[in-house]
């Protein structure tokens, strides 16, 4: 969902342990606002590695990292299993994604 959505749909959220990060870490979306009712624990981030879009965009990393959610991503990690007996979770990665890994910025420094 795109930001526009996420608006319209707040009231339909509540807290999460874990996000699948919408259109893989765009700027678009997760607004702060969507963050601060769902609080998730975790996100995931589908992405290729380098893409060329540019995902996930800075802006939106920055909003996860600073929700205090751990982040992970595909393009940083490849597939990316999270397992859970219905009361605890554990994902098959040590690989935390940080603000360096933003694909726009690299993009930027490319230019």
């Amino acid at each position: 969902m795109e930001q526009e959505a996420e608006a319209a749909s707040l009231s339909k959220f509540g807290k999460v342990n874990v996000l699948k990060a919408g259109h893989h870490g765009s700027k678009t979306s997760s607004s702060q606002r969507f963050l601060d009712i769902l609080k998730p624990e975790y996100v995931v981030i589908s992405a290729g590695k380098e893409n060329s879009y540019g995902h996930p965009h800075k802006a939106v990393l920055e909003r996860y990292l600073n929700s205090g959610a751990t982040v992970y991503g595909t393009f940083r990690s490849g597939t990316i299993v999270m397992k859970t007996d219905g009361h605890s979770l554990s994902f098959q990665t040590n690989d935390p994604v940080t603000l360096g890994d933003a694909g726009d910025k690299k993009q930027a420094q490319a230019g």
